[in-house]
Parts: C-alpha cells; structure tokens; sequence
C-alpha cells in the first residue's frame, strides 16, 4: 500500500498536464518564467490524519491550484497562443488580498456541534497564512449534517459546512451527501 501511495505522488495523479507542465519547468529552471511557483496547494499544508479528508473536502479542486507569489515573472509564460498551453492551469496568488464580508466576522466556535473553522486545523509557513485563511476562514467543521444544515440556516448564514461524515452544506446552495470515494486526496495521502 505504501508504494502505491509513493507511485501517486510521484507521478501528481489529480494534477492537470497543465498543472504538472508547470512544476516540471519550474524545477528545470528555477530562473524562468515560472520562478514564482511555490508548488502545489495540498503539499503545502499540514494536516492531521483525522481532519485532512475534511480540509480536502472544503478546499475542493482547489487542493490541487499552484500557489504562487506573484504573476508578473508568468505573464509572458501565459500570455502566450491558449492552444499551446498543455492543459488548464489554475494558480493561487499570494500577492492578492483577500476581500473582506461581513460574514469573516462570524464566531461560531460556541455552538454546539462545531468542532472549529476550517483553518484553525492546518499549519503551514507565515507566509501561507493569509492565503489559508482567504481558502478555509469561511468554512467550518461540525459534528452532523444537522448541524450543519441549522448553522446554514441560522447564524452561520453565508458561511460553509463540512461534516465529520465528509458531507458538505455551502453557502451557494450546495447540499453534498453520501460516502467519498475510496481514492484518497493528496493531502489525505501525504498526511
């Protein structure tokens, strides 16, 4: 099981060819145009075993964003013919703060089910920190489903929930129930 899991990170599984085009040039050339990148979202964060499957499902796809300090050194890169690009590409930039709402302000660390917001369960380097926060500050963790559909509904208004279970109730409406899939995120596999 153990080489299995090494084969897969070896090879980036759940990366885009766009995605691992870019790691692969950025490690080929640490002066290029991809000098930015930092590296993958899910191998920058630390996580528990335990919470780690949860992290993953309130970062969704965007586990698997490159991070990267800034864009100007990639504009030349990207801006080049799209037909080119080996695949969609998504970046995470570290130079963009983060817009600021109402709901950032809620607490809902009292309530009774909650087991804290989603940020407060992963370390990483100061400098990630804000960029942690913009991904996880309006998620939450709870105990049930119902309570998470009664956070929704009530106080935490606006905010995201993931369940012990793995199940999600988003602010935009989203409802998602039923067991995961057994194929582990990278997050989960490196934790």
């Amino acid at each position: 099981m153990h080489e299995i899991l090494e084969e897969l990170e070896r090879r980036l599984e759940g990366l885009t060819s766009g995605a691992k085009e870019v790691l692969r040039q950025a490690q080929e050339d640490p002066d290029g145009p991809f000098r930015s990148v930092r590296g993958v979202v899910a191998d920058l964060l630390h996580v528990d075993a335990d919470s780690a499957p949860l992290i993953e499902i309130a970062l969704g796809d965007r586990a698997n964003y490159l991070v990267v300090t800034e864009t100007k050194s990639l504009a030349s890169a990207l801006a080049g013919e799209p037909a080119s690009w080996p695949g969609r590409t998504s970046f995470l930039r570290l130079d963009v703060p983060s817009p600021a709402s109402a709901v950032d302000r809620i607490d809902l660390s009292d309530e009774s089910g909650v087991m804290g917001r989603a940020d407060t369960f992963v370390d990483a380097e100061e400098e990630l920190q804000p960029m942690i926060r913009r991904l996880l500050g309006r998620h939450w963790l709870v105990d049930t489903l119902a309570t998470a559909i009664r956070l929704a509904n009530g106080p935490g208004r606006g905010l995201n929930f993931v369940t012990a279970a793995g199940e999600a109730v988003l602010a935009d409406g989203t409802l998602t129930v039923g067991p995961r899939q057994n194929i582990a995120g990278l997050l989960s596999r490196r934790s």
